[in-house]
């Protein structure tokens, strides 16, 4: 149990709750402000330090591309070492933990890759329409064994765990509910591309930037759709718009997302009036995020001393909060800015970002190769004798120094 003793402590708390932690570094780049206005600053970000393509890490020098997740999430290691955006990847995490996603199921890189960039995109935003991008993602259809939703033959488990994983949770909706929606569902599905784009890995990648397509894509088969009307949790809808209202409106599904979000940002021991707050914001909001999360930091429940220093650091936390205190990002952003997107990552950068995955690895999280379609538990269950052992091994990542020879060319 801790206590927060003046307004600097209270920005600390939000730094730890919202950012990859409260260093002095991090601290210091908020100098000057209340930890309201702390707060409305990472629940308002933006994407400008989107400085980089992701494909450019598939490609390795004198060998052929490697268009796989294990490659591509160092992009998103190497955002969440240099944003100053951090809730955006923060947010993101709680998503992938949510929507979880492995490459070891879809067997499917570039799916890996636009499923990253989906829950990227907008993660504190609508909730309607991150559960839109997650149901036609080729990636969740892939790991969900899904690909083309027909009226012959209607998928009640991709119905069912939209229902018991994404919205309400287990035990609130019947049996007739999953056989209504998986008729609903029909007509969704995806095609695969990319091994009809050329011979090797690295004229596929190349003929898909030059002709900005990708190697697979979601697409929807009216002929395959089943038309009639169906009546779902009570609501009846013809159209996959409003079973996705539905889903986001009912009241299970607020509370059973807001519990995650209070587990995952404010205490590991659930509170019934923070998460009752946040689900009236819900309902008010239609869902919206960033509304929900900022309802929370108005609860007493958030700043209090049980809540205090009381969420455990899951390995991600761990590990980006030390490098981002160590001052990685200038030299990450410097070493990105050269090269287009067929330009491997330099062997430095590549290094840096691969010693910061195998840490989080070590330590318990797979980025993008979540085990189970139910995400990590979190909070206690990331203290373990292994895990500390793990952790007492970590003291940050090498920084290699830059320098430029005599042409000004960055070495």
């Amino acid at each position: 149990m801790a206590k927060l003793r003046n307004e600097q402590d209270r920005v600390a708390h939000v730094l730890r709750r919202f950012s990859f932690g409260a260093s002095e570094r991090e601290l210091a780049a908020y100098q000057g402000m209340d930890a309201d206005k702390v707060v409305d600053r990472l629940l308002n970000p933006s994407n400008k330090d989107e400085d980089l393509d992701p494909i450019r890490f598939a490609f390795i020098a004198q060998q052929d591309a490697q268009p796989t997740a294990s490659r591509f999430r160092g992009y998103w290691v190497h955002h969440m070492l240099v944003t100053e955006h951090p809730l955006r990847e923060k947010a993101a995490l709680f998503w992938h933990n949510h929507f979880a996603t492995s490459e070891e199921k879809t067997n499917d890189g570039l799916a890996m890759l636009e499923y990253m960039q989906a829950i990227r995109k907008q993660p504190l935003g609508s909730f309607k329409e991150i559960l839109r991008s997650m149901v036609t993602s080729v990636a969740v259809m892939k790991q969900l064994d899904v690909q083309m939703l027909n009226r012959a033959n209607p998928n009640e488990n991709f119905a069912r765990e939209l229902l018991e994983l994404y919205t309400l949770g287990v035990g609130h909706y019947t049996e007739t509910d999953i056989k209504q929606l998986a008729h609903m569902l029909t007509g969704h599905g995806y095609i695969d591309i990319f091994g009809r784009l050329g011979k090797t890995n690295d004229q596929r990648l190349q003929t898909m930037l030059k002709n900005d397509t990708w190697g697979s894509a979601y697409c929807y088969a009216p002929a395959l759709h089943d038309e009639t009307p169906r009546t779902i949790l009570g609501t009846k809808v013809s159209s996959f718009d409003q079973v996705l209202d539905v889903l986001t409106n009912h009241p299970q599904t607020a509370e059973f997302v807001c519990t995650k979000l209070w587990k995952f940002f404010g205490s590991p021991a659930v509170s019934k009036p923070a998460i009752a707050a946040m689900t009236k914001t819900w309902k008010s909001t239609g869902g919206n995020v960033a509304a929900v999360l900022k309802s929370m930091t108005k609860t007493k429940e958030f700043w209090s001393d049980e809540a205090v220093r009381a969420l455990p650091k899951n390995p991600i936390d761990f590990v980006i909060g030390i490098a981002r205190a160590q001052g990685v990002a200038p030299f990450l952003k410097q070493v990105a800015r050269s090269g287009g997107a067929m330009t491997p990552i330099a062997g430095d950068h590549s290094s840096c970002l691969g010693e910061a995955i195998t840490h989080i690895r070590r330590i318990g999280f797979d980025l993008m190769y979540i085990p189970t379609v139910a995400g990590y538990d979190g909070g206690a269950s990331w203290i373990s004798s292994d895990s500390m052992l793990r952790k007492s091994e970590y003291n940050g990542i090498r920084v290699f120094e830059p320098y430029k020879d005599k042409t000004g060319v960055l070495k």
